[in-house]
Order: C-alpha cells, then sequence, then structure tokens
C-alpha cells in the first residue's frame, strides 16, 4: 500500500470526527475549571471539575466510532480495524491534550504545582477508552445514531459507577486517601486494557478472511476531484 493512500484517509477521519463537540467541551468546561481554579488554593479541590470534564471528554469521543459512510469506507483497502483505530486515536488523542492543557492551566493559577492532577490522567485515558468501547459495542452493524447512543450510554455508565460505594472507592477515591487512590489509578488502568481490547475485539472485520474487498477509486473516500 503506498503511503499516500494514508492521505485520503486521514483527511475522511478528520472530516467526520466528533471535533464540535471536543471543542465545545474544551471551551465551556476549561473555562469552568480555569474559573474555579482562580477561587481555590488547591488543585485537589479542582478534582471533580477535572473528572467531569474527563467523563464528558469521554462521552465526546465515544461518538467517534460510528461511521456515517461506512458503505464507502468499507470499500477501500482499509479494514474495519484499521478505519475504527485511526477515527478513535485522533480524536482521543485530542481529548488527552486538551485536558492536560485545562488542568496545566489551572494548576498555574492556582500556584501549588500540578498537585493530584497527575494522578487523574489515568483516569482521562480510561475513559476515553471505554467511550469508544462502548461506540465499538452499539455499532456492530453500522446503525446511524449510535455514535449518539454510545455517548449517552458513556454517561450512564459512569453515573451508575457512583451509584455504589464500593465502585465510588474503586474508581473515584478522592487524592490522599491513601491506598484507595493509588489503587484507583490501577483500577483505571486496568479499565483501559479491558476497554482497548474490547475496541479491538469488536472492530475485527468479519469478511476478511471469507471474501475479498472490492476497492474504489481513491479519490471517492477522499473528496478530491
Amino acid at each position: 500500500m503506498r503511503r499516500l493512500d494514508w492521505i485520503p484517509m486521514v483527511r475522511y477521519v478528520l472530516r467526520r470526527g466528533p471535533w464540535p463537540a471536543i471543542g465545545g467541551v474544551a471551551l465551556t468546561l476549561g473555562a469552568v475549571v480555569v474559573w474555579r481554579a482562580v477561587e481555590e488554593e488547591s488543585t485537589d479541590a479542582l478534582v471533580p471539575w477535572l473528572r467531569l470534564t474527563a467523563v464528558v471528554f469521554g462521552a465526546a469521543v465515544a461518538s467517534s466510532v460510528e461511521d456515517v459512510a461506512v458503505v464507502v469506507s468499507s470499500a477501500t483497502p482499509f479494514g474495519r480495524l484499521c478505519r475504527r483505530l485511526l477515527g478513535a486515536a485522533l480524536p482521543c488523542a485530542a481529548v488527552v491534550a486538551m485536558w492536560l492543557t485545562i488542568a496545566s492551566v489551572s494548576s498555574l493559577v492556582v500556584g501549588d504545582g500540578q498537585g493530584s492532577a497527575r494522578g487523574l490522567l489515568i483516569e482521562v485515558v480510561g475513559l476515553a477508552a471505554a467511550g469508544v468501547a462502548l461506540g465499538a459495542v452499539l455499532d456492530r452493524g453500522g446503525e446511524r445514531g449510535s455514535g449518539t447512543r454510545a455517548s449517552v450510554l458513556t454517561v450512564v455508565v459512569v453515573l451508575l459507577t457512583l451509584a455504589h460505594p464500593r465502585t465510588i472507592r474503586w474508581l473515584w477515591a478522592p487524592p490522599g486517601s491513601g491506598s484507595d487512590w493509588s489503587a484507583g489509578r490501577t483500577h483505571w488502568a486496568l479499565v483501559a486494557v479491558v476497554a482497548g481490547a474490547l475496541f479491538v475485539g469488536l472492530s475485527l472485520d468479519p469478511a476478511r478472511r471469507s471474501m475479498r474487498r472490492t476497492t474504489l477509486p481513491w479519490h471517492r473516500i477522499g473528496g478530491v476531484a
């Protein structure tokens, strides 16, 4: 496969990504977190807001799995796993970078260093991985609207984890809670690994071994005349 074959696919992924939702979350909740940082004396007080931002970011990237033009994109030399990995990786990388920016700016405003914000990064990764995994669960048949349902389901799952004291302790222990906080970092890493494996497993092309994919001219998917 030629190197230039990737350019139209990347262009297509960038065009269909959930960028308005991601940008809206970054601007809205980013402003709220920084505003709260002006009022606080420690980054520990910003943890609930940073966690809320991570949850909404995870819901935003959950919609990245849905491919509204799957009939066209499935006729390219790229298999479903490759298309989904590319489609999810770019939004996930964007939300991690944006969250880090929000956390860093708010820490500078507070003036006490990164504090507990560094420990929350694994939660951002875990929530993003869980979001795309739920997107893959709901998009197995390529139904329209699965991205929106995946975003809603991501929020619902998070709310369910907040409904029981055991899962709160397992995932949402506050900074400074000793072993619970440390164990929570491990638990979120486990969530990220399991969700990533689920995403990959559900994204494997079931027809790859049984039939040869018919290819279309590359300019059809890249939008090049």
